[in-house]
């Protein structure tokens, strides 16, 4: 067994990330990533609920990895995706949304609304146009360039594996940081260059697979093994140039997932899928009972 195990796990991540005695870390995590400078940079976080159940019976229910808010009431979305999503983009955006009008159900005005971040940590390379690693939508006027967020409009992606900087090129705490969620679980111990710096270092000790119960660790090996089962699968696919036939696998997998038990925010996780296509495949799945 290594001797941390990965955060780009959702056991891990959430255990790490949206637990309230790591406040600390996540505080660091959000300021560094988001470039906060002194002044503005956050000093207390209240964690939210991660499903948000909107009003309107029709519309759909999101669930994300963490959520927190604050203490000026701005509030932050972190979602960790590992399988391949072309949608994710669109995704980012509706859970945005409805993060910003959930606010209007208790705000008397829109002057109230408060400002919405969205930060993606991508195990996939989303924007296949562009090469950095670290890129950052904002809503601009499109001649002045003028900037204008107040609720909407700053999503920051980034993807892992267009992350090629080695240990002993790390310098910034951004680098820290990524290089954490894409190498952690390969690595000895904290990069010397930031064994000082207590954030990090904390992280790394939370990431330490002796900090996990055996059920834990017994979760997250089964975690490990259906990912490397399914990005096997659709390697084939790839390769073979089968799309209907990847589509289809991608279906027989979640069917599979869900019989063994899993969630359908797992299995969106772990597949790629949409949560209606998941939720009418569970239907079908009930309703045609045990093979």
């Amino acid at each position: 067994m290594t001797k941390y195990f990965s955060p780009t796990s959702d056991l891990v991540f959430k255990k790490v990330f949206a637990s309230r005695q790591n406040a600390d870390i996540t505080i660091e995590l959000l300021n560094t990533l988001l470039g906060k400078q002194e002044g503005r940079r956050i000093v207390h976080i209240t964690f939210l609920e991660t499903s948000n159940i909107p009003e309107i019976a029709r519309n759909k229910p999101t669930h994300v990895d963490l959520r927190c808010q604050d203490e000026k009431g701005d509030q932050y979305i972190v979602e960790m995706q590992v399988g391949a999503e072309d949608s994710f983009f669109k995704r980012a955006q509706y859970y945005s949304a409805v993060t910003v009008s959930n606010q209007l159900i208790r705000a008397t005005a829109y002057e109230a609304l408060m400002p919405v971040y969205f930060i993606a940590i991508l195990d996939f390379t989303l924007f296949k146009e562009l090469t950095n690693y670290f890129n950052v939508f904002i809503l601009k006027h499109d001649e002045t360039n003028i900037v204008h967020h107040d609720t909407l409009g700053c999503y920051t992606f980034i993807e892992l594996p267009k992350f090629k900087k080695k240990e002993k090129d790390l310098a910034t705490h951004i680098d820290a940081w990524i290089n954490l969620f894409k190498r952690a679980d390969q690595e000895a111990q904290v990069p010397k260059q930031f064994e000082s710096y207590a954030p990090i270092a904390k992280a790394y000790k939370e990431l330490s697979a002796a900090n996990y119960s055996p059920a834990e660790q017994r979760a997250y090996e089964k975690e490990l093994d259906i990912l490397r089962l399914e990005q096997g699968k659709l390697n084939t696919a790839i390769r073979q140039g089968h799309a209907e036939g990847k589509a289809e696998q991608a279906l027989e997998t979640a069917k599979s997932l869900l019989q063994d038990g899993l969630s359908v925010q797992k299995v969106m996780h772990y597949t790629g899928l949409d949560e209606q296509t998941i939720q009418e495949i569970k239907k079908n799945t009930e309703e045609s009972g045990p093979n």
